[in-house]
Order: structure tokens, then C-alpha cells, then sequence
């Protein structure tokens, strides 16, 4: 039985994944989220094969398909129609957000999560983090800290202050709609329209109960980005040549749904961690669109922390166990960011009948 005290600081999929596996491990732990609470928010991820079986790691015994839609395949076409690819998807399930989370915090006491609580800084002595600062100047004192902030990760600010990053060219538009005779012609498909110039394409995810997660991803130097409120109006002029699927989720959308994912370009830290502190998901290693692995990558970061701290006991325990978890997926996360360059550079070309096959984010 661990005898270390452990702050997490941020919620999400990483934190909460990782807060479970400490919690069912019996790893004294509390998580700082500057939310106020978890409302119906966010739209939903595609749960891989990887991402489920970290649930599992992670205590989760129920079957995502209980609270997911699961997907068969994902095809590919051309807005005219033309198919580019259509490949089977063993063990996806498309998940809502809310869903997700619920599933996760599913039995944990209230008093694991403190909401309302943001992070400002670390007191560092060292390379060691003696306290973590919050925003209404309360000090935390842990033996280990968990940066799950997100991508514009302050923890990460504190532990590199000179790492850089810079604005993804591909964006993305993300919404979702009460849809159910949309969602019953998708059945089980992932479906995405390329725009044959290149540069714009739409998917179409059903995620169960009559909803539709779907997404616009766009060359942000070709098209510009929508401002707030702008979105529905870059739909209609953008997206005008799409099919009609297309057109049903652009008109049954509430026009505040939509939001802008202005996505960040940026390799993870020369080290995920420092002494005791540690960042996963996100705050690590954000990731472009097309590689899939954004909640499913963060559910393994949170897997592999929670078994390496179950038993640590001591100072030198947790920085060799925060050690082994820089070695297992530094390299791991390089080639995925590597991945959604690569792919990203590709979708702004002109298609072709021989393209990547990009899921979701």
C-alpha cells in the first residue's frame, strides 16, 4: 500500500482516468479542477482498442458499449461521392464526453474532487515542486503532482517556462446534434467527406441515442477561422458543395453549439516530468487532428501512472516511478505528434486515391 500523498491538478479524461486508478489502489489522492463542476459539456472521442483496455487498467468493468455506440468501419469518399478508403474499425466505440466521464467517476466519493480550485504555479526547490500554488493563494502540499491541465497547461508553464509551441494550420469545428434518422443511416460507419481540392473535410461519428457528433476540419490558412457566433455562416458558405447528410446536421445544429478547436502544434517536453511532478494527456503531449489517439493516449498515461505509483512509498520511489513513465511514452507521443504532421501535411494537398485514413480527434 502506497503511503505518498498525490494532487492531480486538472480534471478531464486524463486526470479522472488516473484519479480512479489511485482511488481503487487505495493511493491517498485529490484532484484540483478549475471548473466548477462536471456539466454536460464537450461533444466525444472514438474509443480505441488501446483506450479501452487502459479503462480496464483503470478499475472501469463496465463495457464502453454500454454507454457508447460502437463503430464497424470508417469510410472515406470524396464530396462527389468517389470512395478513397473503407476499412474496418475492430473494437471502436464512439463515446460522449459526458458519458465518458460519468462511466469514470461511476463510485468515487464526492470529496476525491475538489471543483473551483485553479492551479498558478509550483514553488520549486530544485528540480523537486515543495508546494503547488492555486489561484486564491492556497498551497498544496503532495509527495507527487500530476499536471492534467490541458492543452495550454500552466503546469507545464511552471516545469518548462521556455517550451514552445505554435498554432496548428489544420483546425477544427466540433458540434453534435439530436439527429436520429441521421444517426439510423449511419448505423455503425464513421463516414467522412473530402473536399477533392483538398484542405476541407467533414465527419459524421453516431454516438448512440439519436446523436451525432460531427466535425469540419479545415486549412485554416486557406479558409480563415470562424470568430464566436460565426460558425454557422462559415457552414453554410464553406460547406455548400457537401452532401446531404452534411446539410441535415449544418441545419439541425443550434447555432451556439458549434465550438473552434484551434488546435496547437508542439512536441512534448525534452521530459515529461520533473522530480515529483509529472504531466499526462494533453498537458504533455497535445495532438493534432487525424491520429485518434488524444483520449485514447491520455487513458494510457493515466493506466501507467496509477500501477507505477501504487506501490511507492518514499521521495526516490516517485521520481523512479515518474522516471519509467517518461521512458515508456516520450518516444511513444513523439511519433504520433510526428504522425498528425504528417497527415495534416498531406490534407491540405489535393486527394487522391491513396490517403491516410484520419479518424477523429
Amino acid at each position: 500500500m502506497a503511503s505518498i500523498r498525490v494532487a492531480i491538478i486538472g480534471g478531464g479524461v486524463a486526470g479522472l482516468g488516473l484519479l480512479r486508478g489511485l482511488w481503487r489502489n487505495g493511493v491517498p489522492v485529490t484532484m484540483y479542477e478549475r471548473a466548477d463542476g462536471y456539466a454536460e459539456r464537450g461533444f466525444g472521442f472514438i474509443l480505441l482498442g488501446n483506450g479501452a483496455a487502459a479503462l480496464r487498467g483503470l478499475g472501469l468493468e463496465q463495457d464502453p458499449r454500454m454507454f457508447g455506440q460502437p463503430l464497424e468501419r470508417a469510410r472515406i469518399e470524396t464530396i462527389h461521392g468517389e470512395p478513397l478508403a473503407d476499412e474496418p474499425l475492430e473494437g471502436a466505440v464512439a463515446v460522449s464526453r459526458h458519458d465518458l466521464l460519468a462511466a469514470i467517476r461511476g463510485g468515487m466519493p464526492d470529496g476525491l474532487i475538489q471543483f473551483a480550485r485553479a492551479f498558478h504555479s509550483f514553488d520549486w526547490q530544485g528540480s523537486r515542486a515543495m508546494c503547488a500554488r492555486l489561484e486564491d493563494g492556497t498551497q498544496i502540499e503532495a509527495d507527487a503532482f500530476i499536471g492534467s491541465d490541458g492543452v495550454r497547461s500552466r503546469c507545464r508553464e511552471s516545469m518548462e517556462p521556455s517550451h514552445a509551441w505554435r498554432p496548428g494550420r489544420v483546425k477544427e469545428v466540433v458540434s453534435a446534434v439530436h439527429l436520429p434518422e441521421l444517426e439510423r443511416e449511419l448505423g455503425t460507419t464513421f463516414r467522412k467527406f473530402m473536399h477533392p481540392k483538398g484542405g476541407l473535410a467533414v465527419g459524421l461519428v453516431p454516438s448512440g441515442r439519436g446523436r451525432v457528433i460531427w466535425f469540419v476540419q479545415f486549412d485554416s490558412e486557406r479558409f480563415g477561422a470562424p470568430g464566436p457566433g460565426e460558425a454557422r455562416a462559415f457552414f453554410l458558405e464553406r460547406l455548400a458543395d457537401f452532401p446531404a447528410p452534411v446539410q441535415q446536421a449544418i441545419h439541425a445544429t443550434e447555432p451556439t453549439a458549434p465550438h473552434v478547436w484551434h488546435t496547437v502544434d508542439m512536441d512534448p517536453p525534452p521530459s515529461m516530468v520533473r522530480g515529483n511532478v509529472a504531466l499526462i494527456g494533453d498537458a504533455a503531449h497535445p495532438l493534432l487532428p487525424f491520429t485518434s489517439q488524444g483520449a485514447n493516449s491520455a487513458l494510457e498515461d493515466a493506466a501507467l501512472l496509477a500501477q507505477g505509483l501504487e506501490s511507492c512509498s518514499n521521495e526516490a520511489q516517485v521520481e523512479a516511478a515518474f522516471a519509467q513513465y517518461n521512458a515508456a511514452r516520450h518516444g511513444v507521443m513523439m511519433r504520433y505528434v510526428e504522425a498528425g504532421r504528417a497527415i495534416a501535411a498531406a490534407f491540405v494537398r489535393p486527394v487522391s486515391d491513396r490517403v491516410p485514413l484520419p479518424l477523429v480527434t
